[in-house]
């Protein structure tokens, strides 16, 4: 072989390596490219989720402050009646008390009255525990301050 035919083949060799690598870089761009697009589509895509899950957070938050205010309320309420009816026990006792000291200051009035009739004949609602009508002169008015 002539030096011109070896000189042609190495050139020939040269420029095919160099093809090669021109198109192996390429190749390398091109997954790299679709590697930098995949990602980026990934990232929207994680952001999207990202964005959904904050709604969901931000809607679940309010829904529980929603449910803890209504828990509050309620709480206010259930302890209101139970004052209410803490109140009106003690108002259903006053009213015991105040009727038992008006069958007493019936009954002291009536031992105290001259002009009653023997104990015998003695008004028979007294006796059957029923109250008997008061008499504005007989019983003191009771004052709660």
């Amino acid at each position: 072989m002539s030096t011109g035919v070896i000189v042609v083949i190495v050139i020939g060799a040269v420029i095919l390596v160099g093809g090669l690598l021109i198109a192996l870089r390429a190749r390398q761009r091109r997954q790299l490219d679709n590697r930098r697009q995949e990602a980026g589509t990934l990232r929207r895509t994680a952001e999207h989720h990202e964005l959904q899950a904050e709604r969901q957070h931000a809607s679940a938050d309010r829904e529980a402050a929603r449910a803890r205010k209504a828990q509050a309320e309620a709480d206010e309420q259930a302890a209101l009646a139970r004052t209410k009816s803490l109140e009106a026990q003690q108002r259903a006792q006053a009213a015991e008390r105040e009727g038992t000291l008006a069958q007493e200051h019936y009954a002291h009035a009536q031992a105290l009255d001259p002009d009653r009739e023997d104990s015998s004949t003695e008004d028979s609602s007294t006796n059957s525990g029923e109250r008997a009508p008061s008499d504005p002169q007989l019983v003191e008015p009771r004052h709660n301050a």
